[in-house]
């Protein structure tokens, strides 16, 4: 304790003799450590990050979700946080029992999990406001003298959403779902499917195909001239025409379409035989898709002109290129079977011109932050050609993510992913973080903090399956991310985040 003219007087008044000592002193160590840095019954509550709570975290496979209050005078004496709905509404929210206090006494981190409601946001997203309050032992004498409470209100929001349910064909996806739980559905969206569920993706058979030129989700359309594909020279190369001189011959079928080099054209027909097939396209660039609009599945090219000296048919178009599918999700995810077939070239409307090259096949990405993956098949075959003479269509791509586990059949690749974490709450600012993944694949890092400013946090590499990085993390809520080498930030095949808080 302090000495104090008070406690002087008191000795006096009690007939002690005062006689100085320096033997006597106290160890000015036992003050400084005795020395009450904090008020405990002044507990304040100022923030929290992040400010939003989505339904399904922590459910079916997931991690919860991450919190961390900023306020003063917080300490971890018999420390409890509640979160409670406001306006007496219902939220399926798990007790908190992980509250610690920062050793400088600003800051509060917690997880919470927040189960999947069938009910709340069932017909769309939901906003439900929650109020925070703070619970803490403070010390006998104090002056509060009971526990010290505070509310904060008005600064979280717990966000329902809608299940994925009961459908048999997707035409449309909404940005987000809490969970995924469907049997055989066919996708059908107009441009690149992509399933995004907080919690757990759980599906039977998944059929994303092209069917003769009509693509799959994202893919690209066949037509009678070279093939469509977003990479430079086309899809599948037109089937050259056929020596029309001849009593009798057939074009050759258009190339089938590759995911990065364009398929070879058909030979001419001749002499009364058809022309040979052109080549599949050849895949370039990497597995790792990047950018799903980049892979795109390509179309074959369509089958040549051919007939005879008095009569002359078109060749069929090629067929579309198979559909990409990106299924994201924070926990588990279970398929039976995916199937992303590019489309079968089509035949010549008459006698005389051949057929079309068969579309590539499509990409599928399967992707969880924290939970396993299970799938039985997988199916990215190209197309075959038209009949007669059509080439064949390269086969697509298949990228699974996760923290751990083997390869699923048939992946072709795996992308990073944020090893599992024994705790996201550090003391440290720069505790080790350890990314799996692909040898050679390479990827930029940067910490977002609690007020949303974003720091560069250098450039890493896999090597023997792995990268380990270490940035800097801010005081309170941080996010890690990491960006593909050629994606862009927050797309769901290049951009990967982890939850961390340093508590200082």
């Amino acid at each position: 304790m302090r000495w104090t003219p008070s406690a002087a007087a008191a000795a006096a008044l009690a007939g002690c003799s005062l006689i100085y000592n320096p033997n006597n002193l106290p160890d000015p160590r036992v003050i400084d450590a005795a020395v009450v840095d904090t008020n405990p019954c002044a507990l304040t509550l100022m923030d929290i990050t992040p400010k939003v709570i989505d339904e399904g975290r922590g459910d079916l496979g997931g991690a919860p979700a991450l919190l961390v209050v900023h306020g003063n005078n917080i300490v971890n004496a018999n420390l409890k946080i509640e979160l409670k709905a406001q306006g007496g509404a219902t939220v399926h929210l798990d007790p908190i029992s992980d509250a610690v206090a920062s050793a400088d006494h600003t800051y509060a981190a917690f997880t919470v999990t927040a189960r999947v409601d069938k009910l709340l946001g069932a017909s769309g997203p939901v906003d439900v406001p929650l109020d925070v309050t703070v619970t803490q032992d403070t010390p006998q004498g104090g002056s509060c003298m009971t526990a010290a409470t505070a509310t904060l209100a008005g600064k979280l929001t717990f966000h329902a959403l809608p299940e994925l349910t009961a459908k048999t064909t997707l035409s449309t996806l909404e940005p987000k779902y809490s969970m995924v739980d469907l049997a055989n559905v066919t996708i059908t969206t107009q441009g690149l499917a992509v399933v995004n569920a907080v919690s757990s993706i759980t599906m039977k058979a998944v059929v994303a195909n092209a069917t003769l030129t009509v693509p799959g989700p994202g893919g690209n359309a066949g037509a009678k001239t070279v093939g469509a594909c977003p990479t430079a020279g086309g899809g599948g190369g037109i089937g050259a025409d056929a020596n029309l001189s001849a009593v009798s011959a057939d074009g050759g079928g258009g190339g089938g379409a590759g995911g990065g080099t364009p398929g070879t054209a058909g030979a001419a027909g001749s002499s009364g035989r058809g022309g040979a097939g052109g080549g599949a396209g050849i895949k370039s660039g990497s597995d790792l898709m990047s950018s799903l609009e980049a892979n795109a599945a390509c179309a074959g090219g369509g089958g040549g002109l051919g007939g005879t000296l008095v009569l002359t048919n078109p060749g069929g178009p090629g067929g579309g290129g198979g559909g990409t599918l990106a299924l994201v999700a924070g926990g588990d995810i279970s398929v039976t079977s995916i199937s992303a077939k590019g489309g079968q070239g089509s035949g010549p409307a008459g006698a005389g011109g051949a057929g079309g090259g068969g579309g590539a096949g499509g990409n599928v990405l399967m992707s969880t932050e924290t939970g396993s993956l299970a799938i039985t098949a997988i199916d990215v075959h190209g197309g075959p050609g038209g009949s007669p003479n059509g080439g064949a269509g390269a086969n697509g791509r298949f990228r699974w993510d996760a923290p751990a586990g083997n390869a699923p059949v048939g992946a072709t690749h795996r992308g990073p992913a944020f090893a599992a974490l024994t705790t996201h709450v550090f003391t440290t600012s720069s505790p080790p973080l350890t990314v799996v993944g692909t040898n050679g694949d390479g990827f930029s890092v940067r910490v977002v903090d609690q007020a949303a400013q974003a720091r560069d946090g250098g450039h890493a590499s896999i090597n023997n399956g792995r990268a380990v990085v270490m940035p800097v993390l801010q005081p309170g809520f941080n996010q890690v991310c990491i960006t593909l080498d050629g994606g862009v930030q927050e797309r769901p095949e290049s951009d990967r985040c982890v939850e961390i808080a340093f508590l200082p």
